[in-house]
């Protein structure tokens, strides 16, 4: 290669270091990171390679990586750049000896440099060359003489074809950039493409601590350090022989402010910044987003579009947010760092500094921000009065717990002093899951006829989750009759809760016809929770009626209601997330389960932490098919603490409590399923169970569910009659088209019990009814998690319609029998690949296979289109395109659409 040989030559040049010359050593932590290795060598087809990242992105280790594996005959000339080579002959002098041009020694004549005399002798004899070579300039941000920037200006127009030039620099260095790019002439990789995924992450942690650790806390420290080496490198050194707990409580306690941290970027980045740049730094890093209006109006400057501009050129750990880059972020630790030093150096500046950005962002309706300065400003009555104005449209938003953050940085004397807003407080805790108690909204102050309806509304919300409906039905008419004309919130929350009480009382259609125009309204009105619940809601009926399919529809309408415009999930997505969870593990399809399930959960614990406890069910439930029963477990039991935490009704702990008992049932743990039986009161009344109900709604709802568990103790017990009575007395209780999943669910168990009974056809007939009902939607959880004894009738069941095969219900019965018994010996369903690749390199480097969705989005990704051209050409909404698009980056590892396309190639997923 070409460095041994200048190396050597440096001999004869006194004033050379040859350490200059040389590539870096490899790193021995250094992670394999084959995507960009192949970036680089598609850049060998450009003419220059440009690396463009801040301090600590690995540029360097990269580049040597690849030099390593180049082969020949390609020669490589490396020239490591320091400060003392912006002088224009000494930067020729080792450019020259790079190269292995014997001239250099004649370019440190003390006269001005003639580009053409100089650089045309050298262009042609790299032009002579009939090897490939690859000039690399590392830390090229340090150069900044003018002449020397012309000089690589004019080496860049007339590059030979031999020499490749590749660039590493902190900033984008003043070359023809633009041209290069509009030619097709440059290959570019940002800190975007540099930053660590999370298996890198865990890869390198776990090469430099010595141990691995676990996939969360490697996933948060990724998080905190958005991918940057460095940042990672510097939180292994305070890790070393730490324990597995001392390393969780280190990661989720990592900032900007930890020491090593705080040394590299005050020493490395900002110590070399103006004292311009330095004061426009520390005043703007109380923002969590950047422009170039909130800039000056909070720094009283008139040149922070310039500045953020220059900022970014300079890649100052400056994050654009959007593609016009007109909005900003600090990478989250260099803003700590920043943060720590205005509070060291200007605390005396930091109110008004809040104070400014909050008048600016209410001037330009930004109003969660405007609240969060003026809080942070400690200007508590200006606060109050925007929270006032808020507090409606966050609630529509599902921002619930937004809301009681806010209420709850103000001071009390404040809150009661506006009655509104302990009104506002207290839809916050209904839909936070937590609602006030009767005594506790009595004590809310009514001033204004509005408020009445708020109250009124309120205690009918409560009735409605107590069961208690003529009285929540009665609040709910009062309610309406002196709605506010222009008061959309309230009217659509009405228009919801009068639609559950009707469903509730067993006005099926007139509940039905209610939820939807419950639905149409807070769509109109931009009541986005309401929206959501609602169509929630209509899918759950769905479910019951057996219709999966709608269900899942409704569920994934309401997800496309809940995404952002950047297509995001608000917190209100958790409902149709963990939705969508259930549905897909009824299919049995246990990975896009698990994701959604997941997903739901996480973002219910923003929302309503209580929520939650839907999705730790339907994941218990999950991890219980997969014969994790210590995870079901521990599932089942938060969910259960959770339900504690709301103390107004004990419908969610009762539930949970009959889910509990299901499990139990599956886990051979017969004790403790009895246990729950005695204590809801359910042994000894087997005779008059079918005459028998509570008064209240929650009881009559509750009590068939908890009947259906016993029955199946029953069976598990061997004691067939009883459950079989049981069963027969309630399935007539049952709705057999308005609760269709119910009527599945007793004729399976019917089914078994008649098993035992040794009483065949009716066996079968009962099969054959919840098998008939349940084909048509594909339902496949609901056989099999009742183990062998079902999978030997269903069996029994397939092998006896095949002699029907001139029948073609028949028929479709009998394949439909015949995959559910393929399905029982399957410990977990692999995954259906077949939409995403014949390449088994594309299954095994995938967490998770993409949908056929996320292929499809995929392929028009790699054709160039835009997300609204995606868009337009599938039929969806902008939001839902960046969804898809967010998931398929999370199950390739990437962040990127470059590296989507590259990542894709690689693992054969978009050949023909």
């Amino acid at each position: 290669m070409l460095n041994q040989s200048a190396a050597a030559q440096s001999e004869l040049e006194p004033e050379l270091l040859a350490t200059k010359l040389h590539t870096p050593p490899l790193r021995p932590n250094a992670v394999p990171r084959l995507h960009l290795i192949a970036r680089l060598n598609e850049g060998l087809t450009h003419p220059v390679t440009l690396l463009s990242a801040s301090a600590g992105f690995g540029k360097t280790t990269l580049l040597s990586t690849w030099v390593s594996q180049l082969a020949a005959p390609t020669q490589v000339a490396w020239i490591a750049l320091d400060g003392g080579d912006n002088d224009p002959a000494r930067f020729l002098t080792y450019l020259f000896a790079a190269l292995q041009i014997e001239e250099a020694r004649n370019i440190c004549a003390p006269r001005l440099l003639d580009l053409d005399e100089i650089l045309t002798p050298l262009i042609n004899r790299l032009a002579a060359s009939v090897n490939p070579i690859v000039l690399i300039l590392d830390d090229y941000h340090l150069i900044e003489t003018t002449e020397i920037h012309r000089t690589l200006s004019f080496l860049i127009d007339h590059l030979p074809p031999p020499l490749h030039l590749v660039i590493a620099s902190r900033a984008d260095p003043p070359l023809p950039l633009s041209r290069l790019r509009a030619r097709d002439q440059l290959l570019e990789l940002r800190q975007s493409d540099l930053r660590f995924t999370p298996d890198e992450a865990a890869q390198f942690l776990t090469r430099v601590i010595g141990q691995p650790l676990l996939e969360t806390d490697a996933a948060a420290l990724t998080t905190r350090t958005e991918g940057w080496i460095a940042g990672l490198q510097l939180a292994a050194v305070s890790l070393r022989g730490q324990t597995a707990r001392q390393i969780s409580t280190f990661v989720h306690a990592f900032t900007g402010s930890d020491r090593f941290v705080l040394d590299y970027l005050g020493e490395e980045v900002l110590a070399h910044q103006s004292p311009d740049i330095q004061t426009f730094l520390l005043q703007t890093s109380l923002l969590n987003r950047l422009t170039g209006g909130l800039c000056d109006a909070v720094t009283e400057r008139q040149d922070s579009v310039a500045m953020l501009d220059a900022l970014d050129r300079a890649n100052l750990f400056i994050v654009p947010l959007d593609n016009e880059r007109r909005w900003y972020r600090y990478h989250r630790l260099f803003a700590d760092l920043l943060q720590r030093r205005l509070i060291q150096t200007r605390s005396s500046e930091v109110k008004e500094l809040h104070r400014r950005a909050s008048v600016w962002c209410e001037q330009h309706k930004l109003p969660t921000e405007a609240i969060d300065h003026a809080l942070a400003a400690e200007d508590f009555e200006r606060a109050a009065e925007l929270i006032e104005h808020e507090a409606e449209p966050a609630l529509m938003r599902s921002e619930a717990a937004t809301l009681l953050k806010w209420i709850a940085t103000l001071p009390a004397r404040v809150v009661q002093a506006r009655s509104a807003l302990l009104f506002y407080e207290a839809w916050a805790h209904l839909l936070s899951g937590r609602p006030l108690g009767e005594e506790e909204l009595q004590q809310r102050a009514v001033v204004t006829p509005e408020q009445m309806v708020h109250l009124e509304l309120l205690r009918m919300a409560n009735a409605l989750s107590q069961g208690r409906l003529p009285e929540a039905i009665r609040l709910a008419q009062q309610a309406s009759t002196h709605l506010p004309e222009n008061a959309p919130f309230l009217q659509t929350i009405a228009a919801w809760l009068l639609s559950i009480a009707r469903l509730a009382d067993g006005d099926a259609a007139g509940g039905m016809r209610a939820l939807e125009e419950s639905i149409a309204a807070a769509k109109q009105s931009g009541s986005i929770s309401t929206a959501v619940l609602g169509l929630c809601r209509m899918s759950e009926i769905r479910i019951r009626q057996a219709k999966l399919r709608e269900a899942e529809a409704l569920s994934q309408q309401a997800l496309e209601l809940a995404l952002d415009d950047e297509g995001r999930p608000l917190p209100i997505a958790c409902e149709p997330l963990m939705a969508l969870g259930d549905i897909a593990r009824e299919r049995n399809e246990f990975e896009t389960a698990r994701r959604y399930l997941q997903q739901g959960i996480e973002l219910a614990r923003q929302w309503r932490e209580v929520g939650a406890q839907r999705g730790l069910q339907s994941l218990a439930l999950l991890q219980q098919a997969l014969g994790d029963s210590a995870g079901a477990r521990a599932s089942i039991q938060e969910a259960a603490a959770l339900a504690r935490l709301s103390v107004v009704t004990e419908i969610d702990d009762l539930t949970i409590a009959l889910t509990a008992a299901q499990l139990a049932i599956r886990q051979g743990d017969l004790a403790a399923a009895e246990r729950w039986a005695g204590a809801r009161g359910l042994l000894g009344e087997t005779e008059t169970l079918g005459t028998r109900v509570d008064q209240d709604w929650v009881a009559q709802h509750l009590r068939k569910y908890e009947m259906m568990v016993l029955a199946r103790l029953r069976v598990a017990q061997q004691r067939y009659a009883e459950a079989l009575e049981l069963l027969d007395t309630w399935l007539s209780q049952f709705d057999q088209k308005e609760r269709a999943y119910s009527v599945i669910i007793i004729e399976i168990y019917r089914a078994l019990a008649l098993h035992g009974l040794l009483r065949r056809e009716e066996t079968l007939s009962a099969l054959a009814h919840a098998l008939s009902l349940a084909e048509p939607e594909g339902y496949a959880r609901v056989f099999l998690d009742e183990g062998e004894a079902l999978r030997l009738l269903i069996s029994d069941f397939g092998l006896l319609i095949k002699k029907r095969q001139f029948d073609p219900a028949a028929h479709r019965l009998a394949q439909y029998a015949a995959s559910l018994v393929a399905a029982f010996s399957l410990p977990m369903p692999a995954p259906d690949v077949s939409q995403i690749s014949h390449h088994p390199s594309a299954i095994s480097h995938l967490i998770e296979p993409l949908s056929q969705r996320e292929l499809e989005i995929l392929r028009l990704v790699a054709d160039g289109l835009t997300n609204q051209e995606i868009a337009d050409r599938l039929v969806l909404s902008l939001p839902t395109v960046k969804w898809h698009t967010g998931n398929l980056y999370g199950k390739l590892g990437i962040n990127s659409r470059t590296q989507a396309v590259a990542k894709a190639r690689e693992l054969g997923m978009l050949t023909p």
